[in-house]
């Protein structure tokens, strides 16, 4: 049992570290920020305004998750 615990964090380690060595890497991505007035017909400067932040790079991706029921769905 204790030589295949030293394999077994021998093996471990090289997984960590082919994980750590495989990372992509990440590029900064400059966010655009644009201010919008809340109420569009008023003057600009005179009324409340919202940031709105948009990302150019910015890609959704549908969570896929599955739930095992203990019954027949």
């Amino acid at each position: 049992a204790p030589q295949k615990m030293a394999d077994a964090a021998g093996e471990l380690e090289r997984f960590v570290y082919n994980i750590a060595s495989n990372k992509k890497e990440r590029k900064s991505v400059r966010t655009v920020i644009v201010e919008r007035s809340l109420d569009p017909q008023a003057p600009a400067g005179s009324v409340a305004s919202c940031n709105l932040v948009s990302e150019a790079h910015f890609k959704p991706c549908q969570m896929k998750t599955y739930f095992e029921f203990p019954f027949p769905v």
